[in-house]
């Protein structure tokens, strides 16, 4: 049994970010890359390849910015961006 392929859209990810209200300079420094880094991402001039570690701390930065709904998300292209968490 092949396990299922997993394809998460950097674009979507950096453009999540900014609809969240994120610098994206300033996440690109946090997270230890070029300040340009989530910039050229968004702009899809960084291809669909991104290094294993960044894209972990990238998806850990992500759930923490934008919250579970949003992060899931990722997984179902048909959701609309942004998504924002329920309010209680």
């Amino acid at each position: 049994m092949t396990a299922p392929s997993i394809r998460i859209d950097w674009q979507r990810v950096a453009l999540n970010l900014r609809s969240h209200g994120i610098q994206l300079q300033a996440a690109s420094r946090r997270l230890g890359k070029h300040a340009g880094w989530l910039g050229q991402m968004a702009r899809e001039e960084i291809g669909r390849g991104v290094e294993f570690h960044d894209g972990l701390r990238l998806l850990d930065y992500h759930l923490s910015v934008c919250g579970e709904a949003a992060h899931l998300a990722l997984l179902s292209p048909q959701q609309p961006l942004p998504l924002q968490e329920p309010t209680t």
